[in-house]
């Protein structure tokens, strides 16, 4: 009777998570306000959906969106609210970047305006200027018979590093002069866009990964970058690890 009773119990227990999520998946494909968007509709039953393309395929589920969607966006009265479940999983919710109410980013960035004015950045034309002729002072010294291969990629980012820094902090990072372009705090920016991909599908793992102690971290990431640079035939990266955090 125990073992009967025990599998009855299992049963409907089974037959209960069953019903719940054909209910749910019924009213998100049915009575949803969202119901009538077009899009996949495995994409609105779960966010599974977009969890195999945020960490199986590695990032890819904004060029799926891009892919998927469509030549209107949807939106009303000229408010655009940010994706809040995406950006509560940068776990910075007081940065203003992370807001995801529309008025109230509005409103904390109003001082900033100025600032970031069409105005003031063309004051600032010449700080751009300098740094791109130390791109191309880079480039064209590769060019004229060093043989060593230049990575775009990190070129570009030591570039947008430099302009932003000096321009923000008043501070260049000068990733430009550097023979690796300061590629190790591109890495390190790299992995935090996975882990804010995985915080999206599994709310702790950010949280987690803060609580870890701040010496840990730097000592993994010297090992880690070092490792890399070697597996890239680059210089060492001892005097990149401070810059790492």
């Amino acid at each position: 009777m125990e073992t009967l009773g025990g599998l009855l119990s299992g049963q409907s227990v089974a037959v209960t998570v069953a019903v719940y999520f054909c209910s749910l998946a019924f009213y998100r494909l049915f009575l949803h306000p969202l119901a009538g968007f077009p899009g996949p509709k495995l994409a609105a039953v779960t966010r599974y959906y977009e969890a195999y393309y945020d960490i199986v395929q590695n990032g890819q589920y904004t060029f799926k969106i891009a892919e998927m969607h469509y030549e209107k966006l949807f939106r009303h009265d000229g408010r655009w609210n940010k994706y809040w479940w995406a950006i509560d999983a940068h776990n910075a919710h007081d940065g203003i970047i992370f807001i995801a109410d529309h008025d109230q980013h509005k409103q904390r960035r109003q001082p900033l305006n100025a600032y970031f004015s069409k105005t003031a950045v063309a004051r600032r034309q010449g700080l751009v200027c300098d740094k791109v002729d130390k791109l191309c002072q880079r480039l064209a010294a590769a060019v004229a018979g060093t043989g060593r291969v230049i990575d775009i990629g990190a070129a570009l980012s030591a570039l947008s590093s430099d302009v932003s820094t000096d321009y923000a902090l008043g501070k260049s990072a000068d990733n430009l002069l550097r023979d690796d372009f300061g590629s190790g705090i591109t890495h390190f920016m790299q992995g935090n866009g996975e882990v804010w991909r995985l915080t999206k599908h599994i709310r702790w793992y950010g949280p987690a990964m803060l609580s870890i102690p701040k010496d840990f971290l730097i000592n993994n990431s010297r090992h880690r970058h070092r490792r890399r640079l070697r597996d890239h035939g680059e210089r060492d990266a001892s005097d990149c690890i401070p810059r790492l955090l």
